[in-house]
């Protein structure tokens, strides 16, 4: 196990619709009240009265483009496919690998490293560049479920200077102040 000293990043796991995204929000929220200012970005669920339609990318500036739709909704697109969703590669990248771009922020904020996005080479890059950076990442990553695995992502798991934080229900309320707890006694923010 990596000594508490030459932790530098902090990753979020859990299964889905636990509360990673809110927890990473909630964090930034709390940042941001400090003058912290980060880049990155966070996914959101896009919903209407029949259930989830899609997913859409938002950077911490509030701009917005389409990651995911229900293939339904958009048979003549093209794009790699997660269960009933096709994803939309261009629109991700357009605006997830700039929001990536530090500008000299002290964090940067990447929800998530998961599957939808691992079909962009360009933000695979973007995202081991970071790690070559003086910075902190806050990200969130996919739990390892039924013997299924994301490489990239376990391998950004095991790294000696990352953190990984599994929230659950019982923990998920008290969260928010340990995350960020952590991640101000990292630097000097």
């Amino acid at each position: 196990m990596a000594q508490a000293s030459r932790i530098k990043h902090i990753f979020i796991t859990g299964p889905p619709g636990i509360g990673k995204t809110t927890l990473i929000r909630r964090v930034h929220e709390e940042l941001t009240k400090k003058n912290i200012k980060c880049r990155g970005f966070y996914t959101e669920e896009l919903r209407e009265r029949s259930g989830r339609i899609g997913f859409d990318i938002v950077t911490l500036d509030n701009e917005r483009q389409s990651l995911a739709r229900l293939s339904s909704l958009c048979p003549a697109e093209k794009g790699p496919q997660v269960g009933r969703y096709t994803v939309n590669l261009r629109s991700f990248e357009s605006l997830a690998v700039d929001s990536l771009s530090t500008n000299g922020n002290k964090i940067c904020i990447v929800d998530e490293i998961g599957k939808m996005e691992l079909f962009s080479e360009k933000f695979k890059k973007a995202v081991t560049e970071l790690f070559k950076q003086d910075l902190i990442i806050l990200a969130t990553v996919p739990e390892k479920r039924f013997g299924s695995s994301l490489n990239f992502v376990e391998n950004l798991c095991k790294r000696s200077d990352v953190k990984l934080i599994t929230i659950a229900r019982s923990n998920r309320d008290q969260m928010v102040s340990e995350v960020l707890n952590s991640l101000l006694s990292m630097s000097d923010l």
